[in-house]
């Protein structure tokens, strides 16, 4: 379902904390390449945690929860600074450069990916080209001894 916001119902209406947390939390473990289990992990807290947090679930979490969150962030080289109306996010060179280097990662993983494909497609084709020779050979073969006979 699409909602209609004018303008001015955006620029009067207040981004709640929740909406906050749940684009932080997913837009900095995205950009670490994280799972949920791992931020979990690391954050002393459960999968279904961060998930809530995430998905903006009606159950608020701990405080505690989000200042372990903002302190496992902070502990990778990232600043966050949160006001009424922004968020500010700040990286260290050494997260810049992990963060950089997770998208690269990426990047590699899904070349790698899009190579095999392009690898099983051209063995396929192969196949099928040495398939359709045989055939023609065969229809040779069975064509010149008839052809012979008469």
């Amino acid at each position: 379902m699409t909602h209609i916001v004018s303008e001015s119902q955006v620029k009067s209406a207040r981004v709640s904390n929740s909406v906050k947390m749940a684009v932080l939390v997913r837009a900095l473990r995205n950009a670490f390449g994280m799972s949920q289990e791992y931020l979990a992990k690391l954050a002393g807290s459960s999968r279904p945690t961060i998930n809530r947090i995430e998905t903006m679930d009606k159950r608020s979490p701990r405080a505690n929860t989000l200042e372990d969150l903002l302190r496992v962030f902070q502990a990778m080289g990232v600043e966050v600074t949160i006001f009424d109306e922004e968020v500010n996010i700040r990286f260290t060179k050494n997260a810049m450069i992990a963060a950089g280097n997770t998208m690269g990662l990426n990047a590699v993983l899904e070349h790698n990916e899009k190579e095999e494909q392009l690898q099983e497609r051209m063995a396929r084709m192969v196949r099928e080209y040495q398939n359709e020779m045989d055939a023609m050979r065969q229809a040779e073969q069975s064509a010149t001894p008839e052809a012979e006979k008469d």
